[in-house]
């Protein structure tokens, strides 16, 4: 197939969980014998964060109409099918106009985008009434600026159901298919297991309040604390000035699979729903123990694997460091691990989403498989 793929997020440009997964797919999709061209979002959207409010609320109201010159391009190139992952940037109506032509298009859901323009959406929000009132405005403006897809892909069926309560991708043809994982893996011949790691952005929304309020109280079970990434909270744990706390900033994944390799718990105290963090797999891949808020798609993705708790609850979150601090992992749980991680294996992931397109029956031609 001819595959033309529209996302924003994507390597070398930006380097977040939702391009890594495109990237696995578009070079496996290409391993198969595909013919795939990558579009990615306007220049102005990768520097969003840096302008005040009214500059991005303008930017999205811009952004609900389709980007003509993507649109032209796109279709010049006569792809197949359209294949779409997070499009914010890329003009929510830009592959309803490439449809109209009667071009086959896909999505790839990874996250709350679609309804909530910040991207998060807290487990325990303050006014809730509000803030729903918030997303469903701007659900029902992308929802009638995007149209229906032909086919919806999600990696959890958390994130589905939750788009469908605002009321997207009713009625159309969908399929659960977890992401795919492909990092080095190391092997370390033995581990610290009284490790904590944290990998990811220091800031509250995330939990790191959470994990700064409990560390008294974990200070004495703990060899060392890593913190991987930046963010407020880098700062104040940096200020206590305690020997086994280790702020090291953002490091690329080879790094970061190298520390975890080491590790023996993984720490993911999130506050806002997560879908299926990349930090969960490679945790899984590195045979650690984790800990994880129960938001979003985190039990779905861990599947008896690691403990969930609460999101916010301090008391909870120490008894459950205390219990894996220093366990190794037993038999049961390794093999419990790698039957998740198989569901995740990139040939088996793309074949999966090869499958569907071609069984969605929605190409004029009789395509080869």
């Amino acid at each position: 197939m001819r595959i033309a793929v529209l996302t924003n997020d994507y390597p070398p440009i930006s380097y977040g969980g939702a391009g890594r997964i495109a990237k696995i797919y578009s070079d496996i999709l290409e391993k198969h014998g595909h013919d795939i061209r990558v579009w990615g979002a306007e220049d102005f959207f990768y520097s969003l964060h840096a302008h005040g409010f009214f500059s991005r609320f303008l930017f999205h109201i811009h952004d609900v109409f389709a980007h003509k010159k993507i649109v032209k391009e796109i279709c010049e190139w006569k792809p197949d099918v359209l294949l779409t992952h997070n499009i914010t940037g890329c003009g929510y109506g830009t592959p309803r106009a490439i449809q109209r032509m009667n071009i086959p298009w896909v999505h790839i859901l990874h996250d709350v985008q679609l309804f909530e323009p910040s991207g998060k959406v807290y487990a325990h929000e303050y006014m809730p009434t509000i803030h729903r009132a918030w997303r469903d405005t701007w659900a029902d403006i992308r929802r009638y600026a995007m149209g229906k897809p032909n086919g919806i892909v999600s990696p959890t069926s958390w994130l589905l159901e939750i788009h469908k309560k605002y009321r997207f991708f009713h009625s159309i043809p969908s399929k659960i298919i977890p992401n795919p994982i492909s990092f080095p893996e190391y092997v370390c011949e033995k581990k610290d297991t009284r490790t904590l790691l944290y990998v990811g952005r220091l800031d509250t929304d995330k939990g790191l309040d959470i994990v700064y309020a409990a560390w008294p109280k974990l200070r004495d079970s703990v060899s060392s604390l890593i913190l991987i990434g930046e963010g407020a909270w880098k700062k104040r744990f940096l200020d206590l000035h305690e020997s086994n706390i280790f702020a090291m900033g953002t490091r690329d994944s080879s790094v970061v699979m190298r520390y975890m390799s080491q590790a023996g718990v993984v720490i993911i105290p999130s506050r806002i729903y997560e879908n299926q963090p990349t930090v969960i797999l490679e945790a899984l891949q590195a045979g650690c123990h984790i800990i994880g808020s129960d938001v979003g798609g985190i039990q779905e993705t861990l599947v008896g694997c690691g403990t969930v708790i609460p999101a916010g609850n301090i008391d909870v979150f120490v008894d459950a460091c205390k219990k894996v601090l220093g366990t190794e992992m037993s038999t049961d749980e390794r093999d419990t691990l790698k039957q998740v991680l198989e569901t995740h294996n990139p040939e088996i992931v793309v074949s999966q989403l090869e499958d569907f397109i071609i069984n969605l029956n929605i190409f004029t031609d009789p395509i080869v498989h």
